[in-house]
Order: C-alpha cells, then structure tokens, then sequence
C-alpha cells in the first residue's frame, strides 16, 4: 500500500504500468504482480510484489507516489482478499440519473450519478457538498493563536452548500486547482460547485427516487442562460481565473 498524492491514483497506475512497459525492452524487467486503484480509498495505491524491495525499485522516479518507507505499508495476508473482493453487482444506472444516499452525513441526500466504475463495484455521484465552514475558521483562528482547535461537534451535519473557493480562503481553508476541477480536503468539486465522490452500491437508493423542485433546480446545469458544462469543458483547456468565474455563478 503506497501513498500518493490525492487525485492521482490512477495517473500514478498508468505511470506504473507505463514503466514496466519501457522497463521490459531494457531486459531489466521491473518485479511487481499488478497496481490496482481503489475508488473508495483515497490518497493510496496497491502494488502487488512478492518481495517489498521490489516495490521500492518500482516507484522510484514516479513523482506521484511517496518514496518513504513511512509511506509504504504491507497488506496481511488476511486483508489481501478484501482488497479486490467481489462484491454485488452494481445496478445498472445511467448518467445523471437521480439517487438518494442512504446513511452518512449525505443520508436522504438527493444526488446524481456521475460515472459508475464496475471494476471497482463503485458509483460516483455528483452531490451538494457538506462542508464545515465553522470548524475551518475556528482551525484556522486556533492555529493563529498556536493553539489546537476543538473537535467538530458530535452528529452535526453542515449545511448543504455548492462549493466557493472565496469561502474556502476566508475561513483559511487551502485549496488546489486540477484542470477544470478543485481539490479540498481529499475531495473533488466542479467549477459549478458539486462534490463528485464515490459510494459503494449498497450506500444508494436507486429506485422511486424523486426530487424536489428545489433539487431540480440546484442540479440545473444552465444557471441565467449560462451552460455551465460547456463552461467546465473550455476552462479545462485553459489557464484563466476560474475561481473568478466560479465565484460568480456559484449558488449559496
């Protein structure tokens, strides 16, 4: 199990298999089984070797991924085949089809379904974010004054909330730019502001689910005749201020 930068397990697996690619013409074939990603676990990847110094040879050189021996840990032979179990299959969903989560801080939660990964027997959903923007500005009041914040308060469920990168620095939360999407706290949001996460199958209601008019209205892409779609989409090949454009068509 290896850490890697948030955002980038699966560029980290093709930089990997890439490398094994070129390492094989070379007659010094590099020694590891398989890569796998896991949607469900952020910020690591798998390697499968059958010696961990072989793991080691691997990553080296691959910018992504934490060369550390701290950031290397090896799988029991007990978790092994809880990483790529089988699991249910996952109902067979559209794009943009409308569900509901079930339990968490997202339960009842009207969301819809951004791209269903059957490999790893997960749905990725674009959802109105929870943030706690209270506990943001207390960390960040704390750690002006040297000091450790208390922890967030049992049970409490922050507002539901379209993402705004201005709120995020005004509370002194730091965030990252990748391509036509912010990165914050382990998190992926569109310009448009919706959390795209990914959630097992059995976390989702996916039969007689009807939203709101409210709901209708908060997943509309076109906002005041603006497609916000074809917006995300020429950003991405861009280097403009999107956080100018964002801030200005954000909900809230």
């Amino acid at each position: 199990m290896i850490k890697c930068k948030p955002g980038e397990e699966r560029a980290s697996c093709l930089h990997l298999m890439r490398k094994m690619v070129a390492h094989l013409t070379t007659g010094q074939p590099l020694h590891i089984v398989s890569a796998v990603v896991i949607d469900t676990v952020k910020g690591y990847i798998y390697v499968e070797a059958f010696k961990h110094s072989h793991v080691q040879e691997a990553v080296i050189g691959v910018s992504t991924l934490r060369f550390n021996a701290k950031n290397q840990r090896l799988i029991r032979i007990s978790e092994m085949t809880d990483v790529l179990k089988i699991v249910k299959a996952v109902p067979r969903l559209k794009e943009r089809q409308w569900v509901r989560i079930k339990r968490g801080i997202y339960k009842d939660d009207a969301a819809q379904v951004e791209f269903v990964d059957e490999t790893a027997s997960s749905i990725s959903l674009r959802i109105i974010p929870r943030i706690d923007y209270a506990h943001l500005r207390d960390k960040h009041r704390f750690a002006l004054e040297g000091k450790k914040a208390p922890p967030p308060k049992k049970d409490f469920r922050p507002a539901a909330k379209l993402f705004a990168p201005e709120q995020i620095k005004e509370v002194g939360g730091e965030y990252r730019r990748d391509g036509d999407m912010y990165l914050f706290q382990g998190g992926r949001f569109t310009i448009r502001g919706f959390l795209i996460k990914a959630f097992p199958p059995t976390n989702i209601q996916v039969e007689e689910v009807k939203p709101s008019l409210a709901e209708l209205e908060a997943f509309d892409d076109t906002l005041d005749g603006i497609n916000f779609g074809q917006v995300s989409a020429e950003l991405a090949r861009s280097t403009g201020d999107v956080d100018s454009v964002s801030q200005r068509f954000a909900q809230g």
